[in-house]
């Protein structure tokens, strides 16, 4: 690596598991660039001088309408994840919220609704998925999408 690169840098997102009793709230995706017609979390990067819990009571506010509070979120998991790039991904968990979740974005949402984590659609995002599992296992960081070395 010469002197003059630039060092490698993580894109990083923050996505929030919104708890309703045994269920969770996900929306479908509409964005025929990344994962059109599958199912995610309420979620986004993490912007220049913003923690996770920042991003993601931002996201909260911008994609569903809600209000989070800082101490009501708890992170429940952390995963490197290789897609187009590498991804640093932080899952914040909260039961605690103001206000009825909603579509504020139907350019970007075709559907929002609450899942039991036994029972998600079929086309929910694999990572996603994923991440929810090793959730309900008690596995709090995991690699997705790397090859061994």
């Amino acid at each position: 690596m010469s002197s003059n690169s630039e060092r490698f840098k993580f894109w990083s997102a923050a996505f929030l598991i919104l708890k309703n009793g045994d269920k969770i709230l996900l929306s479908k995706r509409k964005d025929p660039k990344h994962r059109d017609g599958e199912y995610g979390l309420i979620a986004g990067h993490i912007e220049e001088g913003e923690t996770p819990q920042h991003a993601i009571i931002r996201e909260a506010r911008e994609e569903g309408g809600i209000e989070l509070l800082e101490k009501d979120l708890q992170v429940a998991h952390v995963q490197l994840r290789y897609e187009d790039r590498t991804y640093f991904d932080v899952y914040l968990i909260s039961s605690v919220w103001t206000g009825e979740p909603h579509i504020m974005e139907p350019e970007k949402c075709a559907d929002m609704d609450w899942f039991l984590t036994e029972e998600l659609p079929e086309n929910t995002i694999d990572y996603i998925r994923d991440v929810l599992g090793n959730i309900n296992r008690g596995i709090f960081y995991s690699n997705l999408g790397f090859k061994d070395k």
